[in-house]
């Protein structure tokens, strides 16, 4: 095992639409933070992916084919306590739906679409913690 793998930070990015997959990784990259990130396409998925492996950080979509982003979004918290949560959703309503999981302490709520800025920026500020 190389020294850089082992800095890296396991993000986990739960996001339905391939496009906003793609867009996402990509962000990442160009900010070039030292991740490695495991994308999946449902709320299952997810869940098992928490199950089986440890996190840094968590990005999701809230609105998924298979249910609402706040199951995973319990299972993180349940699991990774004091890990970052940054939630995407393109619903006006992203608040409400975040507070409807009584906040779980979710680093930042970024509105669809989103610049790259603020991507980078919500990345940058959870990935300090």
């Amino acid at each position: 095992m190389s020294d850089e793998s082992i800095s890296l930070k396991k993000v986990l990015v739960v996001e339905d639409e391939k496009v906003m997959q793609i867009l996402v990784a990509r962000l990442f990259k160009r900010g070039d933070f030292s991740v490695e990130l495991s994308t999946v396409g449902t709320i299952k998925e997810g869940l098992d992916f928490i199950d089986k492996n440890d996190f840094a950080l968590l990005v999701t979509d809230m609105s998924l084919p298979d249910g609402r982003g706040v199951d995973v979004i319990r299972r993180f918290r349940d699991k990774f306590p004091n890990a970052p949560i940054i939630v995407m959703s393109g619903s006006l309503t992203i608040e409400v739906e975040v507070d409807a999981i009584g906040g779980a302490k979710v680093s930042t709520c970024l509105q669809k679409p989103f610049s790259v800025d603020a991507f980078h920026a919500a990345v940058s500020q959870a990935l300090k913690s």
